[in-house]
């Protein structure tokens, strides 16, 4: 395996505000998660049809390996 692809999971945090998570991915490959960032973003405006905002949130939690990607719309 030339990339550990780690888990993916993503809850719905509120009517206008969903949240992507990727834990115990390859950690040097930053590059990946703004391509993940563009596609999920790009997802959700096609669905929702409305302009999606987001943010990349490294290591929120202490000890715990994640990234959030949290994607808000009006």
């Amino acid at each position: 395996m030339i990339y550990n692809f780690g888990e993916v999971d993503g809850k719905i945090i509120s009517d206008h505000e969903a949240e992507v998570i990727h834990k115990d991915f390859e950690p040097d490959w930053t590059n990946f998660y703004y391509i993940t960032t563009g596609w999920v973003q790009r997802f959700f405006e096609l669905c929702l049809g409305k302009p999606v905002r987001y943010q990349v949130v490294k290591n929120p939690t202490k000890g715990i390996q994640s990234t959030h990607i949290v994607l808000s719309w009006a």
